[in-house]
């Protein structure tokens, strides 16, 4: 249904800070507190009541900005061209690092074209074994003399590790499933990855390449009605074959985030793809760490398994009779047992689809299939899993734009005041006493007290950015430590006779425009005058409830 704009007559919801009639009650219950046995009427009618509006008002003004978003506080001006925003780094800068984790260095390995997956595995046991000869204090390959074989020490070194690669064997097939590539471009690539992030005191003892171990998949398989038995049966092959053979996805980093994941835990262990001078590369994009940690090397197949894989395929009505066996290089291995089969160490299962027969039947008739046109379906869509290299906004987030905003320009509490006050700019109506000027002079001089704190807490929300800013003011001179020659300088080099005009006005300096300011305060910038205002205000309301 549309949504229909509408007027609630309710009264909106305001913080306290953003609340005139919530800051007036405050300020009404300070009042009597401070000067309660003095002062007594507080009507609308009252100067002193009008005046706590006044102010109400400006501190609201002062909750809008507050309350800006954080990139709209930490804006550039953009009208002025020499500023330029370095003070912030994207994830891809900041929180990128070398691999530390095993899963870190996995993940890297895995971005290198035609590597499918990495394992690393403690190396325990060393051939030719090494043994330590204390009487000549050195290493050696035989027992020493002194010693027995079984009695002497042998050296056992840790950090070594063997790397397991599977290699994917799509990436150098075409889409008959014919080898056209080799593996020398990965390898070199693996190998320069493992040298250039390699641990202090770890080593890789030697790279293994993972062998395939086809298995074969023999099924009469009940269809539906109306299902179409090539279909079927490349959705069989391929549900299989996903699952004997899970591939990783790579993310975005938007996907990432959408997960839930936290960019310092995407970015953790993960080299800059975009920022990385010295050793860049293309980026297929981001590996959840929680999908990776769980694929691990598969075992034992259990026919149960492919039972329920098989029957999530659409077109599947009921599976008759399942069997599974491995072949190696052509050979048939272990006949295993009719309920699981127990895969070959160091070798990744895959649908072996010239060692598969499967029958399809709608009743009692058999169902003739392709299996030339199955083939090659099966082997283009096996090609089209393809790493994609990712543009650079997919592998990072942009530092967030802000509008900006003049937070400093303050608009005088003098001009909010009737006209009856004569303090705005049309001043007082002729003829007017002397007494009558001397009043309105006196207000004046009372409310710059007000302004100067409206002015300050301005002033020090519009530096919020050079609060935080670690960049060193390059206008402004070094504050280190001073040599003899300037000591002796009646006014030291960083002093605040020698800054910049614009950096010689701190909080409780900054300039006040209100109608007759000139005449209120003659020197205006003079700074130990307006340090005194802020240091008298620290315990002016402590001594004014004291009394």
């Amino acid at each position: 249904m549309p949504e229909y704009l509408s007027i609630s007559k309710q009264n909106p919801e305001f913080p306290a800070y953003l609340n005139f009639q919530t800051l007036r009650d405050i300020g009404i219950t300070h009042l009597q507190t401070l000067s309660g046995q003095l002062w007594t009427d507080y009507n609308l009618h009252d100067p002193g009541v009008t005046i706590l509006e006044v102010l109400c008002y400006a501190i609201t003004d002062l909750g809008y900005r507050n309350n800006l978003d954080i990139e709209d506080l930490l804006a550039l001006n953009p009208a002025d061209p020499k500023r330029q925003e370095n003070n912030f780094f994207t994830p891809d800068e900041i929180l990128t690092c070398t691999p530390v984790t095993e899963l870190d260095l996995r993940k890297r390995l895995i971005d290198i074209p035609g590597v499918r997956n990495v394992w690393l595995e403690k190396v325990t046991t060393y051939d030719p074994a090494i043994y330590v000869d204390f009487v000549n204090s050195q290493l050696q390959y035989t027992p020493p003399a002194d010693r027995p074989a079984d009695k002497a020490v042998r050296l056992h070194p840790r950090g070594l590790y063997t790397v397991c690669l599977d290699l994917d064997s799509d990436s150098r097939k075409n889409a008959c499933g014919q080898l056209y590539r080799s593996w020398a471009d990965p390898l070199d690539r693996v190998k320069a990855v493992l040298c250039a992030y390699r641990n202090l005191c770890e080593d890789h003892y030697d790279i293994v390449l993972l062998g395939e171990e086809e298995i074969g998949l023999c099924a009469d398989i009940q269809l539906d009605a109306d299902a179409d038995a090539e279909d079927v049966l490349v959705d069989v092959y391929v549900r299989v074959q996903a699952f004997l053979s899970p591939r990783l996805r790579f993310y975005t980093l938007q996907e990432l985030l959408d997960k839930g994941k936290s960019p310092a835990d995407i970015f953790a262990g993960r080299p800059s793809a975009l920022h990385d001078v010295n050793s860049p590369y293309a980026s297929h994009g981001f590996i959840d760490t929680d999908e990776l940690a769980a694929l691990t090397p598969r075992t034992v197949l259990h026919t149960s398994d492919l039972y329920q894989e098989i029957l999530n395929v659409p077109g599947v009505a009921a599976i008759q009779k399942l069997s599974i066996a491995n072949y190696i290089n052509g050979l048939r291995q272990s006949p295993g047992h009719p309920w699981y089969l127990a895969l070959t160490e160091r070798h990744r299962p895959v649908l072996g689809v010239t060692h598969s027969k499967v029958n399809f039947f709608k009743g009692e008739l058999p169902i003739p299939v392709d299996g030339a046109e199955v083939k090659r379906r099966y082997y283009e869509q096996q090609a089209a899993y393809i790493k994609v290299v990712r543009d650079p906004y997919e592998l990072d987030l942009e530092v967030p734009k802000g509008r900006y905003s003049n937070l400093t320009d303050h608009y005088s509490i003098h001009h909010d005041f009737p006209l009856t006050y004569g303090i705005s700019d049309d001043g007082l109506p002729e003829p007017v006493s002397g007494f009558r000027i001397a009043q309105a002079q006196q207000l004046k001089g009372y409310l710059v007290f007000f302004d100067q704190l409206l002015a300050s807490y301005l002033s020090q929300l519009s530096h919020l950015r050079d609060l935080f800013s670690w960049e060193l003011d390059t206008e402004e001179p070094d504050s280190g430590e001073l040599d003899a020659e300037e000591l002796d300088t009646e006014e030291p080099p960083n002093g605040y006779a020698t800054r910049p005009p614009d950096r010689q006005r701190t909080y409780f300096t900054q300039t006040i425009e209100f109608p007759g300011v000139d005449e209120i305060l003659p020197d205006q910038n003079k700074p130990p005058y307006h340090t005194a205002i802020g240091e008298e205000a620290d315990t002016y309301r402590d001594r004014a409830v004291a009394s």
